[in-house]
């Protein structure tokens, strides 16, 4: 499967029409799963995004098992775990397992995306914007010795 079936196969998730015809009342309650502050209008949230409050719940709480079973939960139990949840989320998006990746946050996506990509050559050069990941930049000459970025 290439990276636009993926995508459409994301895009086919039912969530996407609810939204679509969600009313007001359907936006408020949605709204109200979020603590937003009033003093500041946050328009940018690439550098750290609000979580609803059932995903924080559920966080804290991963966050609290993290800290009471240490490295014997990281090491013994938490890989079974991850698999379970990356065979559930490719059989919700029809593709194998093997064709999914979790990373940490976006940076790391991207870098891994950028060091695994095999079609730059000594010469070529990457364009990109000036609201490119600052960090991802020097990624793409480590990974091609010749291959220049602008």
């Amino acid at each position: 499967m290439d990276r636009r079936t993926l995508l459409g196969a994301a895009a086919a998730i039912p969530v996407a029409p609810a939204l679509a015809t969600a009313s007001e009342d359907d936006w408020a309650k949605i709204a109200a799963q979020y603590d937003v502050t009033r003093k500041t209008v946050q328009l940018e949230h690439g550098n750290w995004g609000m979580m609803a409050k059932p995903v924080l719940a559920a966080y804290r709480a991963h966050v609290e098992r993290v800290n009471r079973d240490t490295s014997f939960y990281a090491r013994r139990e938490m890989p079974g775990e991850i698999e379970a949840i990356r065979a559930r989320v490719a059989a919700t998006l029809g593709v194998a397992t093997g064709e999914l990746a979790f990373t940490r946050n976006a940076t790391e996506a991207m870098r891994a995306l950028i060091l695994g990509y095999n079609k730059l050559r000594p010469g070529d050069a990457v364009l990109y914007a000036d609201l490119t990941m600052i960090q991802c930049r020097p990624a793409w000459s480590r990974s091609r010795p010749g291959a220049g970025w602008r």
